[in-house]
């Protein structure tokens, strides 16, 4: 039984939904999962043709950089929908302006999508603020 092609085969990282909160995904194997294989494959060796040792310990870094990499994932994706949110209230009452200057308008309300934040206006027209978006006080 090879561990590695069994973690290769099980690395996503965690999806955030549209709601912005980060769930992770099922196909990940933890700790106790690894060690549940571990153990399993320590009873069920052949005592003639025993496994290196160093293999277990490459294995165990594997799952640590594995585990790091998602919660590091997590964290990024959770401070990126802060910094929407922040974004987001940080804007209403503001006159925005497109970059090229074809929507204008001061900003009611906002909405947050999974690309960023959104700018309502009071007719209801919209503008996406991202990279041109001019602000100034209304």
């Amino acid at each position: 039984m090879q561990l590695n092609s069994i973690l290769s085969a099980s690395t996503s990282a965690p999806s955030t939904s549209e709601k912005g909160t980060v769930t992770p995904k099922k196909d990940i194997i933890g700790y106790d999962a690894f060690l549940q294989l571990l153990v399993a494959q320590l009873k069920n060796q052949d005592p003639t043709k025993p496994v290196d040792s160093t293999q277990y310990v490459a294995q165990l870094a594997t799952l640590s950089d594995l585990e790091q990499s998602v919660k590091q994932t997590a964290a990024l994706e959770q401070a990126a929908v802060q910094s929407n949110v922040a974004q987001a209230g940080a804007v209403i009452g503001l006159l925005a302006t497109s970059a090229d200057a074809s929507v204008s308008g001061v900003i009611m309300s906002a909405r947050i999508e999974t690309d960023g934040v959104v700018g309502v206006f009071a007719d209801g027209s919209e503008l996406k603020l991202g990279t041109g978006v001019r602000f100034s006080n209304a």
